[in-house]
């Protein structure tokens, strides 16, 4: 197989398979609408038999059971009051930080300074991919 081949033959999966992706979302959609429903309703039904409170988790019945699981999602909404309040007590308080850096700012990093930034182990490669022409 020659470049040509190979390019093609692979727009070619790629593009059945988004065309069949989509196919089958489209088809499942009425499915995932309906469990949503039937998710609302069941959590609806929870805290009826909770009497409102968070205490009733859990309905077990003889095909299944239903229970309720907390999730939580954080952002920061005033970065500077929120590393003022890390930097308040920093020994404590980076517990609420993760280990997390900017890549992009790194990437910018090392092409200025030739150089990783201390401290980092960076890894490096690359993928092949294809556009149609």
């Amino acid at each position: 197989m020659n470049a040509t081949d190979l390019i093609a033959q692979y727009i070619k999966l790629r593009d059945y398979k988004e065309k069949r992706t989509k196919e089958f979302e489209a088809e499942m959609k009425p499915y995932t609408d309906a469990m949503a429903t039937i998710a609302n309703a069941g959590g609806a039904m929870l805290i009826a038999q909770s009497g409102g409170n968070e205490g009733k988790a859990n309905i077990v019945t003889p095909v299944g059971t239903m229970y309720r699981s907390r999730w939580t999602a954080v952002k920061i909404a005033d970065s500077d009051t929120f590393m003022s309040f890390i930097g308040s007590n920093f020994n404590d308080n980076k517990k609420f930080l993760t280990a997390a850096v900017s890549k992009k700012e790194i990437e910018e990093y090392i092409e200025v300074n030739n150089a990783v930034p201390p401290g980092l182990d960076v890894a490096r490669g690359y993928n092949t991919l294809f556009k149609r022409s």
